[in-house]
């Protein structure tokens, strides 16, 4: 048994090294079904590998092995045959994983300012080896649409750590607790929830995920309003969002799992119209602004989000493996432009850029890739932007405020201006969402 579990362990970690998307649990489970397999269960397989030559870009097959056969066992395979298995077969060009390569970081904000207009978000590679990626001056807003275990998140995160690394300003909401990024260790996040907050139990609270929609609206206000020469706060703010870096700043909001947080509003019609306008804004006035939007969603919830936004203001999808019937036909007219196969296992996705051609009819050029997992961590310059907080009187995390209560809050800055870098302000202490007082005090109360 003791040796049963050392291979197991062994075989765990080197699919954790290989797979960093695999959890700990995962890895285990998949060893122990190859270690207890029979021993004739993989050999007799056909073995699909990749070509020793790097410049064919396409997945090559070998003949099954034929027990108790040796003229065949040592036959090698039909070129003819592996030639017309990779053409029917366009997806399985794809790599089966792709590690992020290097990439731009310590990028200071004057930078992110000159560099807004070329810069491109890397998504993953495609067929021919080439990096699949957004431009988000092209198409400021991106849906990112895909079931469980897609790896949907895991590119959102990408996204947001890029935009980081750029000099962006950047803004994080998600409901998953594995998936939160504290501002204080993530230079550049303005503002994200913390990961207490959906609670399980007699509520939700959603707070912590509407705070950032909140300042995600506020920001771009006050963008606009410094472009119409208006010069004073806009009502319930006391901070010059504009004067965080400059109008031009470049700015990447990043809401994972909107459907969900929408479908907690079901009850709540005043709540629903508060984040369905501040999206609506964002995707209408965002290009001219500056200010860029990652919609992460689940497309079994498309009633919220799909046949509105989606159909209309967003240019760039990507849609995180298999995609149903239903999401081609809102992505489309043309169901043909959409004969992919993204089944497998997780990074398979495809970049759908929707235009309108010279005729006047909508196309979709669609672009299948997979999706980088994992990489180097990207470092970014810190002290660049201050983090920001609301001043709610209350326990966010013990009460649901709504979003008609949170949009008249006043705001304040939880850094204080030291020399040319902002650093934490012990006099708004109390506020921060991500201070241990406030994670110590959360998790008590979840206990009890």
């Amino acid at each position: 048994m003791t040796s049963a579990t050392n291979r197991t362990e062994r075989l765990a970690k080197a699919l954790k090294e290989s797979r960093p998307d695999f959890t700990l649990h995962n890895a285990r489970v998949f060893a122990r079904s190859i270690i207890e397999a029979p021993e004739d269960a993989f050999g007799a397989k056909p073995l699909t590998y990749l070509p020793q030559d790097q410049s064919q870009s396409h997945m090559q097959r070998s003949n099954a092995v034929t027990p108790g056969n040796k003229e065949k066992d040592d036959r090698p395979a039909d070129p003819a045959s592996l030639t017309s298995r990779a053409a029917d077969r366009a997806w399985n060009r794809l790599p089966h994983a792709a590690t992020r390569p290097q990439l731009p970081e310590n990028q200071t904000r004057q930078t992110a300012i000159e560099s807004w207009p070329t810069t491109k978000f890397a998504l993953g590679v495609d067929a021919k080896g080439d990096q699949a990626s957004w431009s988000p001056a092209a198409t400021h807003a991106l849906a990112v649409i895909g079931q469980y275990t897609t790896g949907k998140t895991t590119l959102a995160q990408s996204l947001l750590d890029q935009a980081r690394a750029l000099g962006w300003i950047a803004l994080h909401a998600t409901v998953g607790p594995d998936e939160t990024n504290n501002p204080r260790d993530n230079p550049g996040l303005l503002v994200s929830s913390p990961p207490f907050t959906v609670r399980k139990g007699s509520g939700t609270n959603t707070t912590g995920y509407n705070i950032v929609v909140e300042f995600a609206h506020r920001l771009l206000r006050h963008r606009r309003a410094s472009r119409t020469s208006r010069t004073q706060p806009l009502p319930s703010s006391n901070i010059p969002l504009t004067d965080l870096g400059g109008t031009d700043v470049p700015v990447l909001i990043v809401l994972d799992e909107v459907d969900l947080i929408l479908s907690y509003f079901k009850g709540s019609p005043g709540d629903q119209h508060w984040i369905m306008n501040a999206i609506n804004e964002i995707l209408t006035l965002g290009r001219e602004l500056r200010v860029h939007i990652v919609l992460v969603a689940n497309p079994r919830r498309r009633d919220w989000l799909l046949p509105g936004i989606l159909a209309d203001n967003i240019g760039s999808v990507v849609l995180a493996g298999q995609p149903d019937r239903e999401t081609v036909r809102l992505l489309s007219r043309r169901e043909a432009e959409f004969s992919l196969d993204l089944r497998g296992h997780c990074g398979r996705m495809a970049l759908v850029q929707r235009q309108v051609n010279d005729a006047g009819d909508d196309v979709s050029e669609v672009s299948p890739f997979q999706a980088y997992i994992g990489g180097a961590k990207l470092s970014a310059v810190p002290g660049q932007y201050p983090r920001l907080a609301l001043v709610t009187g209350q326990d966010p995390q013990a009460e649901k405020i709504s979003f008609s209560v949170l949009n008249k809050l006043p705001d304040v800055l939880l850094d204080r201006q030291v020399g040319d870098r902002w650093e934490p302000d012990p006099e708004h202490r109390h506020l921060d969402l991500w201070g241990t007082d406030q994670l110590t005090t959360s998790t008590e109360s979840g206990q009890t």
